[in-house]
């Protein structure tokens, strides 16, 4: 009689295991693993979309902290600064980043500027994937579905978080 290898996961050491069927055994044996991942499903998708809003969450926080209104109204006066052609003085956020960086006005202006345009590109494509992930997550109906949308997730969140340099 024919044996086949089939590999599972031991949920209590994490570690992936090896077992063998005989081609009879494998039908109950994989009969038996979809009651029991079916009986999980619920709990795991909900379980995951809380993950996908504290990613975001923990993201946020560790690009900007508390400092969002400091951060926007830098953004704000660079950019009435530069519509002026960077004449007269400098608004205040833009002064302080000349000042802490021993550069010009027009080079703190211009980097702040682009830094908060990196900042809001990175937003808007945070908000997307969040919000796709998060429906993509809640019609899946299985838990293969379920764990290729939540690999996809994760390697989002890890280039998101280099990009943004966290």
């Amino acid at each position: 009689m024919p044996i086949v290898k089939n590999r599972t996961l031991n949920v209590n050491t994490g570690e992936i295991e090896e077992i063998y069927f005989t081609p009879e055994e494998e039908i109950v044996f994989l009969e038996k693993r979809a009651i029991a991942e079916s009986a999980i499903f619920p709990e795991a998708q909900i379980a995951f979309v809380k993950k996908i809003d504290a990613d975001v969450d923990a993201i946020y926080a560790d690009a900007i902290g508390n400092r969002a209104t400091e951060y926007e109204l830098a953004e704000k006066e660079a950019l009435t600064y530069q519509a002026a052609s960077y004449s007269g003085p400098a608004p205040a956020s833009v002064s302080a980043w000349s000042e802490a960086k021993k550069e010009s006005a027009k080079w703190a202006a211009d980097d702040i500027i682009s830094t908060s345009s990196n900042w809001r590109f990175a937003q808007s494509s945070i908000r997307l994937h969040r919000l796709i992930t998060k429906e993509a997550a809640k019609n899946a109906d299985d838990m293969a579905t379920l764990s290729v949308i939540q690999a996809d997730w994760n390697e989002f969140v890890a280039v998101s978080r280099s990009y943004l340099g966290l």
